[in-house]
């Protein structure tokens, strides 16, 4: 199957500093010219300079996929939509990325369990999806309400029961607020997570005399954990824990 990528250069005049760069141009020349190799590396060295300029991540992932580096290019395009959450041509590309490593890898005969990249890895979809700002509103609001219900439950004599299912139910909610935020700063937190560079076997422990836990394909998601040595504790997709050369992988918001 086919896929069809965004031009690299399609956000080229909207990186706002970075043009003045006579790197531009020369990635430009590159991509135009089929060196897309040359072009990413000359992207790489530009982000040395603007590391937060999404749209350079963006057309660093698209030279990537271009050169046939499917792990890196989900690298670049997941760190352009960590920068920028809304970058509609990052999320195309990185879509069709997956779709084709997804292609591939299922073409392929595999034996054992074969970890392969979705379009929600880590299962944080539904949680993605809530705004953060309602959120922060009902846990001030709702706790606002307690301390309310809870000063007029000690004035009053009256109402008491009405006030103690009122306080009940605010305390849920303030409750539950709570647990959101708390699961949207720890969970949906990109600079805990990595790609996989390159197709890898993950193990039970830190070293290749470990028992198999899986294969896993270049462009999966994983959160970090710790380290030991050059190994790298993961928790795979599918929830389990296991263990990667670290080599394999790039964390999301830092340079691979």
């Amino acid at each position: 199957m086919k896929y069809v990528l965004w031009p690299s250069l399609i956000f080229v005049f909207l990186l706002g500093a970075a043009t003045a760069s006579p790197g531009v141009e020369r990635a430009q020349k590159s991509f135009w010219s089929g060196k897309f190799g040359t072009a990413a590396a000359t992207y790489k060295n530009l982000l040395e300079t603007y590391p937060r300029q999404a749209d350079l991540w963006f057309n660093l992932g698209t030279s990537e996929a271009q050169a046939g580096r499917m792990g890196r290019a989900t690298h670049a395009l997941e760190t352009a939509l960590w920068l920028q959450p809304d970058h509609r041509d990052a999320r195309f590309n990185l879509d069709a990325v997956k779709a084709w490593v997804l292609d591939k890898a299922l073409a392929r005969s595999q034996s054992g369990t074969l970890i392969l990249p979705g379009s929600d890895d880590l299962g944080t979809g539904l949680l993605s999806a809530i705004p953060l700002t309602p959120i922060r509103i009902t846990f001030a609001v709702s706790w606002c309400l307690l301390f309310l219900c809870l000063s007029l439950l000690r004035r009053t004599i009256r109402r008491r029961a009405s006030l103690s299912l009122l306080l009940i139910i605010t305390g849920l909610v303030a409750t539950c607020a709570g647990g959101l935020l708390i699961s949207r700063s720890y969970i949906i937190d990109d600079s805990r997570y990595g790609i996989l560079l390159d197709d890898a076997t993950a193990y039970r422990g830190p070293g290749q005399q470990y028992d198999t836990q899986a294969q896993v394909s270049n462009s999966v998601k994983v959160r970090l954990g710790g380290e030991d040595g050059n190994w790298r504790q993961v928790t795979l997709p599918n929830g389990q824990g296991a263990w990667i050369k670290g080599e394999y992988l790039a964390q999301i918001g830092s340079e691979d």
